[in-house]
C-alpha cells in the first residue's frame, strides 16, 4: 500500500565538484552547506529518515565525518556512479520509495518536497518531480521521489558510464526502459501536475512554499 511505504530522503553530495570544489562544506550562515540541506531535508514531512550518499574518494572523507558527526548515516560508492550510490542508500535503509535531493541546495524548501510526496501518494505514482523551469522557482528547490521498483529498474538498465546527476531522468528515460503511464506524477514547485507523459498539461494543485527552517 502506498500509505504504508517506507520513504527515505537521500541527499546526494560530494566534495569533488569541478565548478566549486569542496562546496558541500562551504560555510553559509555559520555552518556547512550540507548541514543546511540535512536540516531542511529532515523538515520534510513524509520520509522516516535522511541518509547522505557520497563517494569513496578520499576527498569526501571530511564530508562523511561532518555528516556522521550530525548523527546522520552515510553510504559511499563510486564517484562516477550517482545512481549506484542512491541505490545503495535505498538498500541499507530498506526504503520502499526514495526522495532525492542534492547536497548543494541549501535553500531546499520542505513544502516543495511535501507537495511532491503528497501527489505521489494520491496518484499511486512511480515517479514525481519538481520542475523549477516550468514553475519559475529557482534551481535548488527541486525534489524528486520514486519507488524502489523504479530505482531497481534504473540500476538494472543504466547505461555506462553509469549514473548521472539526474538519476531517474538520466538513466531510465534515456534508456527507454520506463514508459510513463496515465496517473504518474510530474510536479513543479508552483503546481503539482498529474499527466500521462512528462511535460504535458494536466490537473494542477497550487501551494505556497512557507514554514522553511532558518
Amino acid at each position: 500500500m502506498v500509505g504504508d511505504m517506507r520513504i527515505i530522503c537521500v541527499v546526494q553530495a560530494r566534495m569533488g565538484s569541478s565548478r566549486l570544489p569542496g562546496k558541500s562544506l562551504r560555510i553559509l550562515a555559520g555552518k556547512p552547506m550540507i548541514a543546511h540541506v540535512i536540516e531542511r531535508a529532515n523538515a520534510i514531512v513524509g520520509p522516516v529518515g535522511v541518509i547522505v550518499a557520497t563517494s569513496t574518494n578520499t576527498v569526501d572523507d571530511p564530508l562523511a565525518d561532518v555528516v556522521e558527526g550530525m548523527g546522520v548515516p552515510v553510504v559511499r560508492g563510486s564517484e562516477t556512479d550517482v545512481l549506484g550510490r542512491v541505490q545503495t542508500a535505498a538498500v541499507v535503509t530498506m526504503a520502499d520509495a526514495v526522495v532525492r535531493v542534492t547536497g548543494d541546495c541549501p535553500l531546499l524548501c520542505p513544502r516543495v518536497g511535501e507537495s511532491v510526496i503528497r501527489k505521489f501518494r494520491e496518484t499511486f505514482a512511480e515517479y514525481a518531480w519538481s520542475d523549477t523551469a516550468a514553475s519559475g522557482y529557482p534551481d535548488g528547490t527541486d525534489v524528486e521521489i520514486f519507488t524502489r521498483g523504479l530505482l531497481d529498474l534504473a540500476t538494472a538498465v543504466a547505461t555506462h558510464p553509469p549514473g548521472t546527476a539526474f538519476v531517474l531522468s538520466g538513466d531510465i528515460k534515456i534508456a527507454g526502459a520506463w514508459k510513463p503511464k496515465a496517473g504518474n506524477v510530474f510536479a513543479s514547485d508552483g503546481t503539482a501536475h498529474v499527466t500521462p507523459t512528462p511535460g504535458y498539461g494536466g490537473e494542477s494543485v497550487g501551494f505556497e512554499c512557507n514554514d522553511v527552517p532558518g
